[in-house]
């Protein structure tokens, strides 16, 4: 210990103490030279020593003791000076290694975020160029977006229908509406929606293979239009529970509304009104989600009148058609026109059912009692045979002369 103190002494005197006064060098020299007598294990001299007075003069012991103590103060003092410093530049390194990585994480951050940023911004840019060509498409349309505009395509619809109900309310003069009908049931188009055990007591079937499928029964009435009446609800019935109207619509703009009784005839001018009108209707029945019956029975309301002209078209349109598969089947090509007949019952609607089934992809189950001894149905499928996907099955119960409607699997007659 008295080597590293004294080592430390010299230390801290050479290094700060420069300008000096003799006495003080002295006592500095006294130090030094007792350090290295300590090394080499001989006694120190003191201030008072023949050999210190001969050397450095007289000191009193006193001030040589003070000086030493001061010396010794400073130089520890010094030491925990250097130690303070130390930390303390430890304590900012470490500081600023952690701001080095925080600024690290918030560039990391900063970077993710501009590139959700940019990603953002492309998708906006997308959104806006969509919108931008929608909008010129828009602005294609005639008075598109003018309130004045719509107001007078809402008037044109309003007297579109007023027109078309007038136009659909002749046929039904001349027609249903003549018939003294006292039963209020018997009235309607759209009589009652049943069940399969309904169905087995109305045409007193005993067996019941092949009717597992069979959802509800709905009776129709007894006219020349009960089997368009029966395919069409069910027809409703499938785009609704779809929800393509789309579909549907494409099918009535390229279908003429073409129809005839007596000495009514419908003009071309006039189909395109009825077109527009039954859009309208089915649009509206889908959205008020109201039972399609009482839109049918509704006897002031023309949708009745227009889906049947809609499917008898339909059917015409198929029957013309010499590219079809089973044209060649038709056995009085001049009576087609006959099916455009309000009311009238075509003699070759097993044909007119195979065609549309395959053209529409639709699979067609007549269950048929041909006789009052008959104790099952008789099926009969009309399909495509060559193997594609069809939409649904569509289910007609026949007695001859009258069709009912038979919703199978999962489809009902109001599917909303």
């Amino acid at each position: 210990m008295q080597i590293l103190y004294g080592y430390w002494n010299a230390h801290f005197i050479f290094k700060t103490h420069i300008n000096l006064d003799v006495q003080r060098i002295r006592i500095m020299d006294l130090i030094i030279n007792n350090i290295l007598r300590l090394n080499r294990g001989e006694q120190i001299l003191e201030p008072s020593s023949s050999y210190f007075i001969k050397n450095y003069g007289t000191i009193e012991n006193k001030q040589f003791v003070n000086e030493k103590n001061n010396l010794h103060q400073k130089s520890w003092t010094k030491i925990s000076d250097d130690n303070q410093i130390k930390n303390t530049t430890k304590k900012q390194y470490n500081n600023s290694t952690q701001n080095q990585n925080t600024v690290k994480k918030q560039q990391d951050t900063d970077k993710k975020q501009l590139e959700i940023s940019s990603q953002d911004k492309d998708k906006k840019d997308d959104l806006l160029k969509t919108n931008k060509k929608n909008a010129q498409k828009f602005k294609k349309v005639k008075g598109f977006g003018n309130p004045n505009h719509i107001k007078k395509i809402l008037f044109q619809r309003q007297n579109y229908k007023r027109e078309v109900n007038q136009i659909i309310n002749q046929f039904y003069q001349q027609s249903f509406l003549q018939r003294n009908v006292q039963d209020e049931l018997l009235k309607k188009h759209i009589r009652q929606v049943l069940g399969k055990s309904e169905l087995v007591q109305e045409y007193n079937i005993k067996e019941i293979e092949g009717l597992d499928n069979v959802n509800q029964f709905v009776t129709i009435r007894g006219d020349g239009n009960c089997l368009f009446t029966s395919l069409m609800v069910q027809l409703l019935a499938y785009y609704s529970k779809m929800q393509n109207r789309h579909q549907l619509n494409q099918l009535i703009k390229q279908t003429p509304f073409n129809c005839y009784l007596n000495d009514l005839k419908i003009s071309e001018q006039e189909q395109e009104k009825l077109k527009v009108v039954f859009q309208d209707y089915i649009y509206e029945q889908w959205y008020s989600k109201k039972p399609i019956q009482d839109l049918i029975n509704n006897s002031n309301e023309s949708f009745y009148g227009l889906m049947v002209i809609f499917l008898r078209n339909l059917f015409h349109q198929l029957l013309q058609d010499e590219d079809q598969e089973l044209h060649y089947m038709i056995n009085q090509p001049e009576n087609i026109d006959k099916i455009l007949e309000w009311e009238h019952m075509y003699d070759e609607t097993e044909i007119a059912l195979k065609m549309f089934a395959v053209k529409y992809q639709f699979n067609i189950k007549v269950f048929s009692k041909l006789n009052i001894d008959q104790e099952n149905f008789e099926i009969s499928e009309y399909r495509d045979d060559n193997g594609n996907e069809t939409k649904a099955e569509l289910g007609l119960a026949f007695q001859p002369g009258h069709y009912n409607a038979l919703f199978l699997n999962e489809l009902k007659i109001n599917n909303q």
